[in-house]
């Protein structure tokens, strides 16, 4: 099944409220999600739902996803598109995506990587004018951006490993622990 969004604001008046749209799935439904918004506040938690994929473009505001919980079902791909605007993707390991693309041209991307990381991930993360932070988790392998400033701790298990590839044309990428 597949989930189709378009969202967009027109005008936003002071002191009124912007248009609402919320999406009531069945729970343990899976479906791919493609959503655009063209202005506006967009917050949204995955950790309930069950994802495969999920498209999400920003053309201007602001765009929240959280995954506060892990999901059942690590998501296949989570691809965001930001052109103007901050976007913010909190506790994406939660997630556990096998492919993350996030490309943002013009604004603020953080990107959180922390949670329960349950497979290997291959992730791009680029900004085109503006900064980008990228958070990185513990109980992971890191490859793809130079030596390690810290190396996990020994387990009995093979920890998964966050493939990395980060652009910025102007301005940068800070890396937080």
């Amino acid at each position: 099944m597949s989930i189709q969004l378009h969202i967009s604001v027109i005008r936003i008046w002071l002191g009124k409220r912007s248009p609402e749209v919320t999406v009531l799935v069945p729970p343990g439904l899976p479906f791919d999600l493609e959503a655009t918004m063209e202005g506006g506040y967009m917050v949204t938690d995955f950790a309930d739902l069950n994802l495969s994929t999920a498209d999400v473009e920003l053309d201007r505001g602001v765009l929240q996803i959280l995954v506060s919980d892990p999901m059942d079902v690590p998501m296949k791909r989570l691809s965001v598109r930001g052109t103007t605007g901050t976007v913010f993707l909190n506790r994406l390991g939660n997630a556990s995506p096998e492919r993350l693309d996030v490309r943002h041209k013009l604004g603020a991307a953080r990107v959180d990587l922390r949670g329960q990381w349950r497979s290997d991930v291959d992730i791009d993360f680029q900004v085109a004018f503006g900064n980008g932070e990228l958070a990185l988790p513990d109980n992971v392998r890191i490859d793809g951006l130079g030596p390690p400033l810290k190396f996990p701790s020994e387990h009995e298990f093979p920890l998964p490993t966050l493939r990395i590839a980060t652009h910025a044309n102007v301005g940068n990428i800070r890396v937080t622990y």
